[in-house]
């Protein structure tokens, strides 16, 4: 399990590690706030990067880790947040896509398969999705035009859209796509955890058959 902490940065201050509190009566001390991959025990070479964030709020962080038997650079993220929390027009979340995918490209051009993702806080670039509570959807177009989503079963010109990870309704039914996965190869498989457990989202799995090494 390879893990790097979230940090804010409050008046021009150093970074500062973010803790993460369980909440309720007791508030527990759950430890540092951050971003997690879980990867074969091959994997030796991993490393966080910032991305750009507005100042005196959380500094958003991606985490990378490869595994060389299938030259497959695994990567994670998890952007600003919509209206009312650190990005509110969505320009942030804007050049973290951008980022995120430059990151995924010079992967590439170095011999590995990226496969990337996480809890990007955007919905799909799509017209019944493009109401994002202050976010633009258009955010993740540059995401969508080089890399192919885990919904996209039939390849790059499938909808840009999936089912919804986050954001659960009356009924406790989540309403939005919050949660991605992209690759270089078409996905076989792709779906979403059935409850959210203890989790404000749900569980996005999918499956990418990768061609030999």
């Amino acid at each position: 399990m390879r893990f790097a902490p979230i940090h804010n940065r409050v008046g021009g201050s150093p970074l500062i590690q973010k803790q993460c509190a369980m909440g309720g009566e007791s508030n527990a001390d759950r430890g540092a706030y951050g971003i997690a991959l879980a990867v074969p025990d091959e994997n030796t070479w991993y490393k966080r990067y910032d991305l750009t964030s507005p100042a005196d709020k959380e500094q958003r962080t991606a985490l990378c880790a490869s595994i060389p038997s299938r030259a497959v650079m695994a990567c994670t993220a998890h952007f600003s947040a919509g209206k009312g929390y650190d990005d509110n027009d969505g320009s942030w979340r804007g050049k973290q896509a951008v980022q995120l995918r430059d990151l995924a490209d010079t992967f590439k051009a170095k011999g590995y398969r990226p496969v990337f993702g996480g809890d990007l806080n955007l919905v799909p670039p799509v017209p019944d999705a493009t109401v994002d509570e202050g976010g633009p959807s258009t955010a993740l177009i540059p995401v969508y035009d080089a890399y192919q989503e885990c919904s996209q079963l039939n390849g790059l010109l499938s909808p840009r859209t999936g089912k919804p990870t986050a954001n659960a309704d009356a009924d406790g039914n989540p309403t939005r796509k919050l949660d991605y996965i992209f690759a270089p190869h078409t996905f076989s498989r792709c779906s979403v955890s059935g409850t959210a457990g203890k989790s404000d989202h749900w569980t996005l799995y999918g499956a990418v058959p990768l061609p030999a090494v």
